[in-house]
């Protein structure tokens, strides 16, 4: 547990320390009061965009890291003897017990129950993704081996592929690698932790992107920062590791600060490059290397804003110059991720081809109104907790948000380039949701822009308050009672949940194929053998074993790791040969028995099997067959087979079975044989078949053919798909 507060402390330190400089060095005059809080941020951006660079002109991140480090150093103590070092005040000190509250309750899961550094999740998969990316990328160049990545079949490495050479997404990885090789961790132990700090330093900036818009009082420092730390739709995304979307909430905070200052000010006219067009040009480049499909969000906004000014008749050509050297310095820095990022960009969100029906792992947890409403979107309801509102209810309460984000808005500077945001964002909204009923991409730009709908609900709230001070402070303290409700509710939902890489998983790093002899041989998993292990589990085990595969199904001898039975899971069943190569706590290593000779030879009786207690099932079940339950099998589709060995003489074939529902008809037959045909009922029933010829010693063939299948969410009125026709509790041959 240890491990746990250290790295996290480790990583804000680094942060800070390394930004030190840097800020000092590049940060404006206007921004230098927010100075602390705006160097972590100053160090994410600068490693990110130096170590891509870096990495493309073939440094790797473990070769560049001492040379960027001891840059930062020396601009450290260069700063340090010109300047008095940073200030500290009241605000500052409120901030950081924000901070350090969003990370010990943003780690709950690990310091409560985990007990040691990994990740967790509740429910997406993506953390294997980024794991195995920071880990390749610590000692390999991102165009190194592309071809053997595309030849490579392992879903982890395949997925390295992806993120380096499909969607660009370098920022997340290079990053965690950067801080992996400092603290010598692993990717499966950083993951979380990183998203954790990147989740809990962005709060400190959507305050000061509160005070470059509007002069806040200590009634909007505090509502804003219980927002942004806790709002339930924010965390949400954390808690299923969306690392490029963490990672982008920062990111655009921080250029929104910069544009707002740099845009309210008589500088954008000016010809020559300043600090602002470098710093909005980078920033905007690791956006794209990090997280492009929130370039849309940037380029629209400043799209309209300049057809706005046009339209009002206001020079347009005032902000020429500065979006030109910003969008110059963003192309010659990142072109590659910028024009593939605005045309997959557009597919997204235009040309909707994400499946809206597509089971991804973070569907909303309701299916009545799964798209959250204005209300929810502040946090104030949860959706992943609550069946939708009334709907006169919602859509008053809805109303009253969107009139205080517009009071806000009035009374905010730069209207008119807050408005351009606004307008992108609400047809965004309209066009995910209305238009296309794409609950997966609205969720997306809903979480996009929350930072920003947040500030602006925050000032409209402290014009209430300055109006109203008694009744506002009523509304707020409901307000964010209700946010804090969501969110603890959120995080236990976590804590109950979760997957994590456990213990187990970890345990794989004892397997040392080479010193067994094996390296060169393929090894397979359980999830080769039935295909109905949970992915998360396939993925971390694939991860930790880098299992060499071959696209051909495992055959008689085949190396086979198979997981051992533990609460809260049901490995399969499967015969492997005697001795055992290697096992441990979680794990054992054999070879697979599935030939004929070995079947026979068994000493087990394989003539028949019992469904959640024969220690062989899987070994005799052949397709058609649902997951494993506790003591019942379900068949899925029409037809169903499996093998049963027999050593004597049989005449009949038995099995105990009830029909998901009714009419329902089961058709057997044995060896290609046709034995008959029966009705079955709802009821769990004995049925019994004879067999023509009856059967002697060998392995037989078992086909079950139905004439329906169910879907429980129909029957039962559930949420299983599933297409099921009969559950059985055993079969097997009998003798007359």
């Amino acid at each position: 547990m240890i491990s746990i507060f250290f790295y996290s402390l480790a990583t804000i330190l680094v942060l800070f320390f390394l930004g030190y400089g840097i800020t000092h060095f590049f940060l404006p005059k206007k921004l230098q009061l927010y100075a602390l809080w705006l160097s972590p941020w100053f160090t994410i951006i600068f490693l990110v965009f130096i170590l891509i660079i870096l990495n493309l002109l073939g440094f790797t991140v473990r070769q560049a890291s001492p040379i960027i480090i001891g840059s930062l150093l020396l601009l450290n103590i260069y700063v340090f003897l010109k300047t008095k070092g940073p200030r500290v005040n009241k605000e500052d000190v409120i901030i950081a017990c924000f901070v350090l509250v969003s990370i010990f309750f943003n780690l709950m899961s690990l310091i409560k129950y985990e007990k040691f550094l990994t990740t967790v999740s509740l429910g997406n998969n993506d953390a294997v993704n980024y794991a195995a990316s920071s880990d390749y990328i610590i000692d390999t160049l991102m165009y190194k081996n592309v071809a053997l990545l595309r030849q490579n079949v392992l879903n982890a490495n395949a997925n390295v592929y992806d993120m380096f050479h499909n969607i660009y997404r370098w920022g997340p990885p290079i990053f965690a690698a950067f801080f992996q090789n400092l603290f010598h961790l692993q990717g499966y132990q950083y993951t979380y932790l990183s998203q954790v700090i990147l989740y809990a330093l962005h709060i400190p900036l959507v305050f000061i992107l509160l005070k470059i818009l509007y002069k806040p009082t200590l009634f909007s420092l505090f509502s804003i920062l219980i927002f942004a730390t806790f709002n339930v739709n924010l965390l949400y995304i954390l808690y299923h590791n969306f690392f490029g979307h963490i990672l982008f909430l920062g990111l655009y905070t921080f250029f929104l600060i910069f544009l707002f200052l740099y845009f309210g000010s008589n500088e954008p006219a000016k010809r020559e490059v300043a600090l602002y067009d470098i710093i909005l040009g980078i920033t905007l480049a690791v956006i794209y290397y990090s997280y492009y499909y929130g370039g849309i969000f940037v380029i629209g906004p400043l799209a309209v804003f300049v057809l706005l000014r046009f339209f009002l008749k206001k020079f347009t050509f005032d902000y020429w110059p500065a979006l030109s050297k910003i969008f110059i310095i963003t192309i010659i820095t990142s072109s590659i991720p910028f024009f593939f990022g605005a045309n997959e960009t557009i597919t997204r969100f235009l040309k909707n081809y994400t499946d809206k029906n597509a089971v991804i792992g973070w569907q909303a947890f309701r299916n009545n109104v799964p798209y959250p409403n204005p209300f929810e979107m502040m946090g104030f309801y949860s959706m992943h907790a609550f069946e939708p509102l009334p709907v006169i209810l919602a859509i008053l309460v809805s109303l009253l948000v969107v009139i205080t984000i517009l009071f806000g808005l009035l009374k905010s500077k730069n209207r008119l380039l807050l408005t351009s945001f606004l307008i992108v964002y609400v047809f965004l909204y309209y066009w995910t949701s209305l238009v296309q009923h794409n609950f997966f991409d609205y969720y997306r730009a809903v979480t996009y822009t929350l930072p920003f709908i947040l500030v602006l609900f925050t000032i409209g709230l402290n014009e209430f308050f300055l109006i109203k001070k008694k009744s506002t402070t009523v509304i707020a303290i409901a307000l964010i009672s209700l946010v804090l409700f969501s969110a603890v509710k959120l995080n236990k939902r976590m804590n109950q949940e979760y997957v994590s890489v456990n213990q187990s998983f970890v345990s794989l790093t004892q397997l040392n194929i080479k010193d067994l002899g094996l390296l060169n041989e393929p090894m397979y998993t359980e999830y080769e053998l039935i295909g109905e292990i949970p992915l998360w589990k396939a993925l971390w085990t694939e991860y930790f074993l880098h299992p060499k595969k071959s696209q051909k199904k495992p055959q008689d001898n085949s190396l086979i790791l198979l997981s051992k039975p533990a609460p809260r899971s049901n490995p399969p069943q499967i015969l492997l040969k005697s001795p055992l190569i290697w096992e441990n706590k979680y794990y054992v290593l054999g070879r697979l028995c599935n030939s004929r000779e070995c079947l026979l030879d068994r000493p087990e009786n394989l003539s028949g099997v019992t469904m959640g207690e024969t220690t062989f099932e899987d070994s005799l079940l052949i397709s058609g067959w649902s997951g494993k339950e506790s003591t019942s099998r379900w068949s899925t589709g029409k037809e169903s087979t499996l093998r049963l060995v027999t050593k004597e003489w049989y005449t009949q074939l038995a099995f105990q079975a009830y029909s998901l529902s009714e009419p329902q008809t089961i058709s057997v037959s044995i060896d290609d044989t046709f034995a008959g045909t029966q009705p079955l009922t709802t009821n769990w029933s004995t049925y019994t078949f004879q067999i023509p010829g009856g059967i002697s010693q060998g392995i037989h063939t078992v086909r079950f053919q139905y004439t329906h299948t169910y879907k429980p969410s129909e029957i039962l009125k559930n949420q299983d798909a599933r297409d099921l026709a009969v559950n059985f509790r055993w079969i097997r041959f009998i003798k007359t």
